[in-house]
């Protein structure tokens, strides 16, 4: 199952056959999410209220422990370490 890619507007667009649209048990109208997997695949799921609250809940922490990840940079350049004493 293969299909190319062709622009609509400023959007490019990939159309989902028939047949994929049964594997995925989705019509038209549903919402789906497209993720990037650790193995370089891109997974497909439609749309899950319970599954949108724990990605934003994960987004939000990311960008909680990138903000400390940064703060702690900014710090261990700042605060001059201890010397050591012999």
């Amino acid at each position: 199952m293969r299909d190319k890619i062709r622009k609509v507007g400023d959007s490019s667009v990939v159309t989902l056959t028939a047949e994929l649209l049964a594997l995925l048990d989705a019509k038209d109208g549903d919402m789906p999410y497209v993720m990037h997997a650790d193995d370089g695949k891109l997974n497909i799921e439609l749309y899950h209220p319970e599954v949108a609250a724990t990605l934003e809940a994960a987004e939000i922490v990311m960008g909680q422990n990138r903000t400390r990840a940064e703060r702690s940079r900014e710090l261990a350049c700042v605060v001059p370490c201890p010397s050591r004493l012999d």
